[in-house]
Protein backbone atom coordinates (compact mmCIF):
# COMPACT_ATOMS: atom_id res chain seq x y z
CA UNK A 1 0.00 0.00 0.00
CA UNK A 2 1.35 3.42 -0.93
CA UNK A 3 1.74 5.62 2.13
CA UNK A 4 2.17 9.35 2.48
CA UNK A 5 3.72 10.82 5.56
CA UNK A 6 3.83 14.54 6.15
CA UNK A 7 5.14 16.45 9.12
CA UNK A 8 3.01 19.05 10.84
CA UNK A 9 4.30 22.53 11.55
CA UNK A 10 7.08 22.09 14.19
CA UNK A 11 6.04 25.36 15.82
CA UNK A 12 2.76 23.82 16.80
CA UNK A 13 3.62 21.56 19.75
CA UNK A 14 0.07 20.26 19.96
CA UNK A 15 0.30 18.50 16.59
CA UNK A 16 4.04 18.18 16.06
CA UNK A 17 4.04 14.45 16.75
CA UNK A 18 0.98 13.62 14.63
CA UNK A 19 1.49 11.79 11.34
CA UNK A 20 -0.82 11.99 8.29
CA UNK A 21 -1.24 8.37 7.21
CA UNK A 22 -3.64 7.47 4.34
CA UNK A 23 -3.75 5.47 1.15
CA UNK A 24 -3.59 7.84 -1.85
CA UNK A 25 -4.58 5.05 -4.26
CA UNK A 26 -8.02 4.99 -2.71
CA UNK A 27 -8.66 8.74 -2.96
CA UNK A 28 -11.67 9.41 -5.16
CA UNK A 29 -12.85 5.80 -5.28
CA UNK A 30 -16.23 4.64 -4.08
CA UNK A 31 -17.32 8.15 -3.12
CA UNK A 32 -20.95 8.19 -2.09
CA UNK A 33 -23.47 10.58 -3.51
CA UNK A 34 -22.02 10.73 -7.03
CA UNK A 35 -24.68 11.27 -9.74
CA UNK A 36 -25.27 8.12 -11.80
CA UNK A 37 -26.78 8.46 -15.25
CA UNK A 38 -27.45 5.32 -17.30
CA UNK A 39 -29.87 3.74 -19.72
CA UNK A 40 -28.90 0.09 -19.12
CA UNK A 41 -29.10 -2.52 -21.83
CA UNK A 42 -31.62 -5.10 -23.06
CA UNK A 43 -30.99 -8.70 -24.10
CA UNK A 44 -33.09 -11.79 -24.76
CA UNK A 45 -33.17 -14.45 -22.07
CA UNK A 46 -31.49 -17.79 -22.67
CA UNK A 47 -34.73 -19.21 -23.97
CA UNK A 48 -35.06 -16.35 -26.43
CA UNK A 49 -38.69 -15.75 -25.48
CA UNK A 50 -38.45 -12.76 -23.18
CA UNK A 51 -36.67 -9.43 -22.95
CA UNK A 52 -34.46 -8.92 -19.92
CA UNK A 53 -33.08 -5.54 -18.86
CA UNK A 54 -29.82 -4.99 -17.00
CA UNK A 55 -28.58 -1.97 -15.08
CA UNK A 56 -26.52 -1.02 -12.03
CA UNK A 57 -27.36 0.46 -8.66
CA UNK A 58 -24.92 1.83 -6.12
CA UNK A 59 -25.34 0.91 -2.48
CA UNK A 60 -23.58 2.57 0.40
CA UNK A 61 -21.54 0.25 2.60
CA UNK A 62 -21.26 0.69 6.40
CA UNK A 63 -17.82 2.26 5.97
CA UNK A 64 -19.24 4.99 3.70
CA UNK A 65 -17.96 3.60 0.40
CA UNK A 66 -20.16 2.57 -2.52
CA UNK A 67 -20.62 -0.88 -3.94
CA UNK A 68 -21.92 -1.38 -7.47
CA UNK A 69 -24.62 -4.05 -7.83
CA UNK A 70 -26.03 -5.34 -11.08
CA UNK A 71 -29.78 -5.65 -11.31
CA UNK A 72 -31.90 -7.42 -13.90
CA UNK A 73 -35.61 -7.23 -14.65
CA UNK A 74 -37.75 -9.30 -16.98
CA UNK A 75 -39.52 -6.76 -19.20
CA UNK A 76 -41.95 -8.84 -21.23
CA UNK A 77 -42.40 -11.41 -23.97
CA UNK A 78 -40.58 -10.88 -27.24
CA UNK A 79 -43.82 -11.59 -29.12
CA UNK A 80 -45.61 -8.72 -27.39
CA UNK A 81 -42.99 -5.97 -27.47
CA UNK A 82 -40.17 -4.86 -29.73
CA UNK A 83 -36.66 -4.22 -28.45
CA UNK A 84 -37.28 -0.46 -28.55
CA UNK A 85 -40.39 -0.90 -26.40
CA UNK A 86 -38.38 -3.05 -24.00
CA UNK A 87 -35.71 -0.33 -23.78
CA UNK A 88 -38.39 2.27 -23.02
CA UNK A 89 -39.77 0.07 -20.25
CA UNK A 90 -36.28 -0.39 -18.81
CA UNK A 91 -35.69 3.36 -18.86
CA UNK A 92 -38.93 3.81 -16.88
CA UNK A 93 -37.85 1.24 -14.31
CA UNK A 94 -34.38 2.79 -13.97
CA UNK A 95 -35.97 6.19 -13.49
CA UNK A 96 -38.08 4.89 -10.64
CA UNK A 97 -35.09 3.11 -9.10
CA UNK A 98 -32.81 6.15 -9.29
CA UNK A 99 -35.56 8.67 -8.42
CA UNK A 100 -35.42 10.41 -11.79
CA UNK A 101 -38.26 12.98 -11.93
CA UNK A 102 -41.39 11.79 -13.65
CA UNK A 103 -41.25 14.78 -16.04
CA UNK A 104 -37.80 13.67 -17.20
CA UNK A 105 -38.94 10.08 -17.70
CA UNK A 106 -41.76 11.28 -19.94
CA UNK A 107 -39.40 13.14 -22.27
CA UNK A 108 -38.54 10.76 -25.08
CA UNK A 109 -38.28 12.78 -28.30
CA UNK A 110 -36.47 15.99 -29.22
CA UNK A 111 -39.84 17.67 -29.72
CA UNK A 112 -40.79 16.99 -26.08
CA UNK A 113 -37.40 18.24 -24.86
CA UNK A 114 -37.75 21.42 -26.93
CA UNK A 115 -41.16 22.16 -25.44
CA UNK A 116 -39.80 21.87 -21.89
CA UNK A 117 -36.71 23.92 -22.80
CA UNK A 118 -38.77 26.66 -24.47
CA UNK A 119 -41.24 26.90 -21.57
CA UNK A 120 -38.32 27.14 -19.15
CA UNK A 121 -36.58 29.96 -21.06
CA UNK A 122 -39.48 31.90 -22.60
CA UNK A 123 -40.20 33.88 -19.43
CA UNK A 124 -36.63 35.24 -19.49
CA UNK A 125 -36.56 35.91 -23.23
CA UNK A 126 -37.83 39.03 -24.97
CA UNK A 127 -40.60 38.68 -27.52
CA UNK A 128 -38.04 39.02 -30.30
CA UNK A 129 -35.95 36.19 -28.82
CA UNK A 130 -39.04 34.01 -28.46
CA UNK A 131 -39.89 34.57 -32.12
CA UNK A 132 -36.30 33.82 -33.17
CA UNK A 133 -36.16 30.59 -31.16
CA UNK A 134 -39.52 29.44 -32.54
CA UNK A 135 -38.44 30.22 -36.09
CA UNK A 136 -35.13 28.36 -35.70
CA UNK A 137 -36.92 25.30 -34.32
CA UNK A 138 -39.77 25.21 -36.82
CA UNK A 139 -37.70 25.91 -39.93
CA UNK A 140 -34.37 24.24 -39.24
CA UNK A 141 -34.41 21.80 -36.31
CA UNK A 142 -37.92 20.34 -36.25
CA UNK A 143 -37.74 18.80 -39.77
CA UNK A 144 -34.49 17.03 -38.82
CA UNK A 145 -34.83 16.15 -35.13
CA UNK A 146 -38.53 16.27 -34.25
CA UNK A 147 -39.21 12.57 -33.52
CA UNK A 148 -35.64 11.57 -32.72
CA UNK A 149 -35.07 9.88 -29.37
CA UNK A 150 -33.18 12.34 -27.14
CA UNK A 151 -31.09 9.58 -25.57
CA UNK A 152 -29.87 8.34 -28.96
CA UNK A 153 -28.60 11.73 -30.17
CA UNK A 154 -24.82 11.95 -30.32
CA UNK A 155 -22.32 14.65 -31.23
CA UNK A 156 -21.84 13.07 -34.67
CA UNK A 157 -25.60 13.12 -35.24
CA UNK A 158 -25.83 16.83 -34.41
CA UNK A 159 -22.71 17.62 -36.46
CA UNK A 160 -24.33 16.01 -39.50
CA UNK A 161 -27.43 18.15 -38.92
CA UNK A 162 -25.36 21.35 -38.82
CA UNK A 163 -23.39 20.31 -41.90
CA UNK A 164 -26.62 19.62 -43.79
CA UNK A 165 -28.10 22.99 -42.82
CA UNK A 166 -24.92 24.85 -43.78
CA UNK A 167 -25.29 23.80 -47.46
CA UNK A 168 -29.08 23.95 -47.70
CA UNK A 169 -30.79 26.16 -50.27
CA UNK A 170 -33.04 29.01 -49.19
CA UNK A 171 -34.93 31.93 -50.64
CA UNK A 172 -34.11 35.49 -49.58
CA UNK A 173 -36.84 38.11 -48.98
CA UNK A 174 -35.95 39.72 -52.33
CA UNK A 175 -36.71 36.43 -54.10
CA UNK A 176 -33.09 35.43 -54.72
CA UNK A 177 -32.25 31.74 -54.24
CA UNK A 178 -28.95 31.11 -52.47
CA UNK A 179 -27.12 28.07 -51.16
CA UNK A 180 -25.75 28.09 -47.64
CA UNK A 181 -26.60 29.97 -44.46
CA UNK A 182 -25.05 32.78 -42.47
CA UNK A 183 -22.71 32.50 -39.53
CA UNK A 184 -25.37 34.14 -37.37
CA UNK A 185 -27.84 31.30 -38.00
CA UNK A 186 -25.24 28.64 -37.19
CA UNK A 187 -24.48 30.41 -33.92
CA UNK A 188 -28.18 30.44 -33.04
CA UNK A 189 -28.52 26.74 -33.84
CA UNK A 190 -25.61 25.86 -31.57
CA UNK A 191 -26.89 28.13 -28.81
CA UNK A 192 -30.38 26.63 -28.70
CA UNK A 193 -29.16 23.05 -29.02
CA UNK A 194 -26.67 23.59 -26.21
CA UNK A 195 -29.36 25.09 -23.99
CA UNK A 196 -31.80 22.24 -24.64
CA UNK A 197 -29.27 19.49 -23.92
CA UNK A 198 -27.87 21.35 -20.93
CA UNK A 199 -31.38 21.17 -19.48
CA UNK A 200 -31.52 17.46 -20.41
CA UNK A 201 -28.32 16.85 -18.42
CA UNK A 202 -29.73 18.78 -15.47
CA UNK A 203 -32.89 16.66 -15.56
CA UNK A 204 -30.77 13.49 -15.79
CA UNK A 205 -32.23 12.56 -19.17
CA UNK A 206 -28.80 12.21 -20.80
CA UNK A 207 -25.42 11.71 -19.10
CA UNK A 208 -23.59 14.50 -20.94
CA UNK A 209 -24.18 17.35 -23.38
CA UNK A 210 -23.49 16.16 -26.96
CA UNK A 211 -23.13 19.74 -28.27
CA UNK A 212 -19.96 20.58 -26.34
CA UNK A 213 -17.55 19.70 -29.15
CA UNK A 214 -19.64 20.70 -32.16
CA UNK A 215 -17.64 22.36 -34.93
CA UNK A 216 -19.03 25.28 -36.89
CA UNK A 217 -19.21 24.28 -40.59
CA UNK A 218 -18.37 26.58 -43.48
CA UNK A 219 -20.89 29.33 -44.00
CA UNK A 220 -21.70 32.22 -46.29
CA UNK A 221 -20.17 35.57 -45.42
CA UNK A 222 -22.60 37.69 -43.42
CA UNK A 223 -24.16 40.44 -45.50
CA UNK A 224 -23.74 43.88 -43.99
CA UNK A 225 -25.60 46.37 -46.21
CA UNK A 226 -25.24 50.11 -45.81
CA UNK A 227 -27.24 53.12 -46.98
CA UNK A 228 -25.63 55.58 -49.37
CA UNK A 229 -26.33 59.29 -48.77
CA UNK A 230 -28.45 59.29 -51.94
CA UNK A 231 -30.56 56.31 -50.78
CA UNK A 232 -30.93 57.82 -47.31
CA UNK A 233 -32.11 61.12 -48.81
CA UNK A 234 -34.69 59.27 -50.91
CA UNK A 235 -35.83 57.46 -47.78
CA UNK A 236 -36.28 60.72 -45.85
CA UNK A 237 -38.76 62.02 -48.44
CA UNK A 238 -41.32 59.47 -47.21
CA UNK A 239 -41.12 60.44 -43.51
CA UNK A 240 -42.94 63.07 -41.48
CA UNK A 241 -41.02 65.98 -39.93
CA UNK A 242 -40.77 64.24 -36.55
CA UNK A 243 -39.79 60.88 -38.01
CA UNK A 244 -37.23 62.52 -40.29
CA UNK A 245 -35.63 64.21 -37.28
CA UNK A 246 -35.66 61.01 -35.24
CA UNK A 247 -34.16 58.91 -38.04
CA UNK A 248 -31.46 61.50 -38.80
CA UNK A 249 -30.39 61.38 -35.15
CA UNK A 250 -30.02 57.60 -35.46
CA UNK A 251 -28.15 57.83 -38.76
CA UNK A 252 -25.95 60.89 -38.36
CA UNK A 253 -25.14 60.45 -34.66
CA UNK A 254 -24.84 56.65 -34.78
CA UNK A 255 -27.26 56.16 -31.87
CA UNK A 256 -28.87 52.84 -31.08
CA UNK A 257 -32.71 52.86 -31.15
CA UNK A 258 -32.89 52.36 -27.37
CA UNK A 259 -30.67 55.42 -26.92
CA UNK A 260 -32.66 57.57 -29.37
CA UNK A 261 -36.03 56.71 -27.83
CA UNK A 262 -34.52 57.23 -24.36
CA UNK A 263 -33.37 60.80 -25.01
CA UNK A 264 -34.72 63.32 -22.50
CA UNK A 265 -34.91 67.08 -22.80
CA UNK A 266 -32.03 67.49 -20.38
CA UNK A 267 -29.81 65.33 -22.61
CA UNK A 268 -29.81 67.90 -25.45
CA UNK A 269 -27.01 70.48 -25.37
CA UNK A 270 -26.43 73.23 -27.96
CA UNK A 271 -23.88 71.20 -29.96
CA UNK A 272 -24.08 67.69 -28.52
CA UNK A 273 -26.24 64.92 -27.11
CA UNK A 274 -25.40 63.45 -23.71
CA UNK A 275 -26.15 59.74 -24.09
CA UNK A 276 -26.33 58.31 -20.58
CA UNK A 277 -29.42 56.08 -20.53
CA UNK A 278 -31.33 53.81 -22.89
CA UNK A 279 -34.90 52.54 -23.08
CA UNK A 280 -35.49 48.92 -22.16
CA UNK A 281 -37.49 47.42 -25.02
CA UNK A 282 -39.43 45.07 -22.75
CA UNK A 283 -40.32 47.25 -19.77
CA UNK A 284 -40.03 50.56 -21.67
CA UNK A 285 -38.23 52.02 -18.66
CA UNK A 286 -34.91 53.85 -18.67
CA UNK A 287 -31.85 51.80 -17.81
CA UNK A 288 -28.08 52.06 -18.10
CA UNK A 289 -26.52 52.12 -21.54
CA UNK A 290 -25.31 48.94 -23.19
CA UNK A 291 -21.72 49.39 -21.99
CA UNK A 292 -19.90 51.99 -19.87
CA UNK A 293 -18.26 53.19 -23.10
CA UNK A 294 -21.71 53.94 -24.55
CA UNK A 295 -22.24 56.67 -21.99
CA UNK A 296 -20.71 59.68 -23.71
CA UNK A 297 -21.16 63.04 -25.38
CA UNK A 298 -22.06 62.72 -29.08
CA UNK A 299 -21.57 65.77 -31.35
CA UNK A 300 -24.62 67.18 -33.13
CA UNK A 301 -24.04 68.46 -36.68
CA UNK A 302 -25.04 72.17 -36.92
CA UNK A 303 -28.13 71.78 -39.10
CA UNK A 304 -29.40 68.81 -37.11
CA UNK A 305 -28.78 70.66 -33.84
CA UNK A 306 -30.78 73.66 -35.08
CA UNK A 307 -33.66 71.42 -36.21
CA UNK A 308 -33.71 69.60 -32.86
CA UNK A 309 -33.73 72.88 -30.92
CA UNK A 310 -36.63 74.08 -33.10
CA UNK A 311 -38.53 70.87 -32.29
CA UNK A 312 -37.92 71.33 -28.56
CA UNK A 313 -39.22 74.91 -28.68
CA UNK A 314 -42.31 73.76 -30.57
CA UNK A 315 -42.94 70.80 -28.24
CA UNK A 316 -41.45 71.69 -24.83
CA UNK A 317 -41.32 69.29 -21.91
CA UNK A 318 -39.83 68.73 -18.48
CA UNK A 319 -36.14 67.95 -18.14
CA UNK A 320 -36.86 64.33 -17.16
CA UNK A 321 -39.44 63.73 -19.93
CA UNK A 322 -38.74 61.85 -23.14
CA UNK A 323 -38.40 63.93 -26.30
CA UNK A 324 -39.98 61.35 -28.59
CA UNK A 325 -43.13 59.47 -27.54
CA UNK A 326 -46.05 57.75 -29.27
CA UNK A 327 -49.49 59.26 -29.81
CA UNK A 328 -50.47 58.31 -26.25
CA UNK A 329 -47.46 60.05 -24.75
CA UNK A 330 -45.82 56.73 -23.85
CA UNK A 331 -42.32 55.48 -24.74
CA UNK A 332 -41.94 54.20 -28.30
CA UNK A 333 -41.40 50.50 -28.89
CA UNK A 334 -38.49 50.07 -31.30
CA UNK A 335 -39.95 46.98 -32.98
CA UNK A 336 -43.28 48.76 -33.62
CA UNK A 337 -41.56 51.86 -34.98
CA UNK A 338 -39.37 49.72 -37.23
CA UNK A 339 -42.38 47.95 -38.73
CA UNK A 340 -44.85 50.83 -38.94
CA UNK A 341 -42.54 53.68 -39.93
CA UNK A 342 -39.10 52.65 -41.14
CA UNK A 343 -40.00 49.53 -43.14
CA UNK A 344 -43.04 51.24 -44.60
CA UNK A 345 -41.05 54.30 -45.77
CA UNK A 346 -38.20 52.10 -46.97
CA UNK A 347 -40.57 50.09 -49.11
CA UNK A 348 -41.91 53.27 -50.73
CA UNK A 349 -38.37 54.49 -51.37
CA UNK A 350 -37.25 51.13 -52.70
CA UNK A 351 -34.45 50.71 -50.15
CA UNK A 352 -33.86 48.32 -47.25
CA UNK A 353 -33.58 50.24 -43.98
CA UNK A 354 -33.25 49.15 -40.37
CA UNK A 355 -31.71 50.58 -37.20
CA UNK A 356 -28.70 48.31 -37.63
CA UNK A 357 -28.20 49.37 -41.24
CA UNK A 358 -28.36 53.07 -40.27
CA UNK A 359 -25.84 52.64 -37.46
CA UNK A 360 -23.52 50.65 -39.71
CA UNK A 361 -23.86 53.28 -42.43
CA UNK A 362 -22.93 56.00 -39.97
CA UNK A 363 -19.70 54.23 -39.06
CA UNK A 364 -18.92 53.49 -42.72
CA UNK A 365 -19.35 57.01 -44.08
CA UNK A 366 -17.86 58.82 -41.10
CA UNK A 367 -14.55 57.15 -41.99
CA UNK A 368 -14.40 59.36 -45.06
CA UNK A 369 -14.20 62.50 -42.97
CA UNK A 370 -12.41 61.57 -39.73
CA UNK A 371 -9.82 59.33 -38.16
CA UNK A 372 -10.68 55.86 -36.78
CA UNK A 373 -10.51 57.37 -33.30
CA UNK A 374 -13.09 59.98 -34.28
CA UNK A 375 -15.41 57.27 -35.58
CA UNK A 376 -15.02 55.26 -32.36
CA UNK A 377 -15.76 58.38 -30.35
CA UNK A 378 -19.04 58.91 -32.17
CA UNK A 379 -20.07 55.24 -32.30
CA UNK A 380 -19.11 54.71 -28.62
CA UNK A 381 -17.92 51.16 -28.94
CA UNK A 382 -17.09 49.17 -25.83
CA UNK A 383 -13.37 49.78 -26.09
CA UNK A 384 -13.75 53.52 -25.52
CA UNK A 385 -13.31 54.48 -21.89
CA UNK A 386 -15.74 57.14 -20.80
CA UNK A 387 -16.13 58.57 -17.33
CA UNK A 388 -19.66 57.72 -16.28
CA UNK A 389 -21.63 60.45 -14.61
CA UNK A 390 -19.45 63.37 -15.71
CA UNK A 391 -21.75 65.86 -17.40
CA UNK A 392 -19.20 67.90 -19.32
CA UNK A 393 -16.91 65.84 -21.51
CA UNK A 394 -14.55 67.24 -24.13
CA UNK A 395 -15.30 66.54 -27.78
CA UNK A 396 -12.34 66.80 -30.14
CA UNK A 397 -12.63 69.36 -32.93
CA UNK A 398 -11.82 66.66 -35.49
CA UNK A 399 -14.76 64.60 -34.19
CA UNK A 400 -17.11 67.57 -34.65
CA UNK A 401 -15.71 68.14 -38.13
CA UNK A 402 -16.32 64.52 -39.10
CA UNK A 403 -19.96 64.68 -38.01
CA UNK A 404 -20.46 68.01 -39.81
CA UNK A 405 -18.88 66.72 -43.03
CA UNK A 406 -21.10 63.63 -42.93
CA UNK A 407 -24.15 65.86 -42.56
CA UNK A 408 -23.01 68.00 -45.51
CA UNK A 409 -22.70 64.89 -47.65
CA UNK A 410 -26.31 63.98 -46.89
CA UNK A 411 -27.50 67.55 -47.55
CA UNK A 412 -25.72 67.56 -50.92
CA UNK A 413 -27.45 64.32 -51.83
CA UNK A 414 -30.81 65.85 -50.85
CA UNK A 415 -30.15 68.95 -52.99
CA UNK A 416 -29.21 66.80 -55.97
CA UNK A 417 -32.39 64.79 -55.49
CA UNK A 418 -34.53 67.94 -55.40
CA UNK A 419 -32.83 69.41 -58.49
CA UNK A 420 -33.46 66.19 -60.39
CA UNK A 421 -37.13 66.29 -59.36
CA UNK A 422 -37.53 69.92 -60.50
CA UNK A 423 -35.63 69.66 -63.80
CA UNK A 424 -36.93 66.23 -64.67
CA UNK A 425 -34.96 63.48 -66.38
CA UNK A 426 -32.68 64.55 -69.20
Amino acid sequence: MTKFQGEANPSDKAVSDQICDFDVTEVGRHLSGRPRKQTGWVEKTDSGKKWCGYYYVYEEAPDGTEKRRQRSRVLGACKKMTKTEAEDELARLIGEELHIPKEAREIQTMQQLWRVFYDDRAARWSKAEQMTATSVWNHWLKPRLDKTDVRSITRLHLQRVLNEISVSKRKLPNGENVEGVSESLLQKLRKYLYGAFDLAVEMRIVPQNPTLKLKKPKHNPTRKPTLSPEAFSQFLLHLSARDSLLVRICMQCGLRPSETFGLRYQDVLPTALYVRQSLDRRTRKLKETKTPGSTAMVPLPPALAAELQHWIRAYPGGSEELIFTNTLGQPIRAENYLKRVIHKAGKKAGVKVSFQIMRRSAGTYLQRHGTPKDVQSIMRHADIETTFGTYVQPIAESTKAAAAAFEQEIRNAQLNLLQTAVQGPK
